[in-house]
């Protein structure tokens, strides 16, 4: 299993503080995770430091892979970096002196992946957008009569991939009511990219 053989390292770098009062306050730590394996920094992934069992700072790692600790004071520390992408998960030990240091971090075994699950897959639909990335939609709930007129309960996804300008993503709910003989009834909610609505309308 060639991925069991990965490692994450941790560049850490020591900014120091100018000031007597800052080195009171403790340093700044600046992280870089990087997965040895494939020679890329990883983002996305939580670190965590603690001390006899406490949690001292936690931190996500950006897109750059670089994590940021304030006001960490030297002293020894344990914890775990956790990669949410491919549910590995491996251990920190760091003697942090306050001088530079770089640790390397054997991934653990992987953890539990999410549990899948069994769905009908007939009146389902896949989208994707410019970045590859695929969604499962739901269309059962969509249903048309014998003449091909819209009946009941509809809802409308965010499917248009090309459309960057807009805010929504793909597979987000634009809109959702009822039709009655293929014409819009009752109360419709339109929403808005965060989710919140944006109106009702009665029909």
């Amino acid at each position: 299993m060639r991925a069991l053989n990965r490692k994450i390292v941790l560049l850490f770098f020591l900014v120091f503080a100018i000031s007597s009062s800052l080195l009171a306050q403790g340093n700044r730590l600046v992280c870089v995770a990087m997965d040895t394996l494939l020679q890329e920094s990883i983002f996305q992934a939580k670190i965590e430091l603690y001390q006899n069992e406490q949690l001292i700072a936690e931190q996500e790692s950006d897109f750059d892979g670089m994590v940021v600790f304030e006001n960490l004071q030297p002293g020894l520390y344990t914890g775990t970096i956790d990669n949410q992408l491919n549910y590995y998960r491996g251990s920190i030990q760091l003697d942090f002196k306050g001088d530079s240091d770089t640790i390397i971090i054997p991934m653990g075994q992987p953890k539990p992946a999410p549990p899948h699950l069994e769905i009908d897959w007939q009146g389902h639909a896949l989208f994707s957008d410019s970045l590859g990335n695929v969604w499962c939609i739901d269309l059962s709930i969509n249903q048309v009569d014998s003449l091909d007129r819209k009946q009941g309960f509809w809802r409308y996804y965010f499917n248009d991939y090309t459309d960057t300008t807009s805010g929504f993503s793909i597979g987000q709910t634009t809109s959702e009511g009822n039709y009655s003989d293929g014409r819009k009834t009752g109360t419709w909610t339109y929403f808005n990219p965060d989710g919140t609505i944006e109106k009702t309308i009665e029909y």
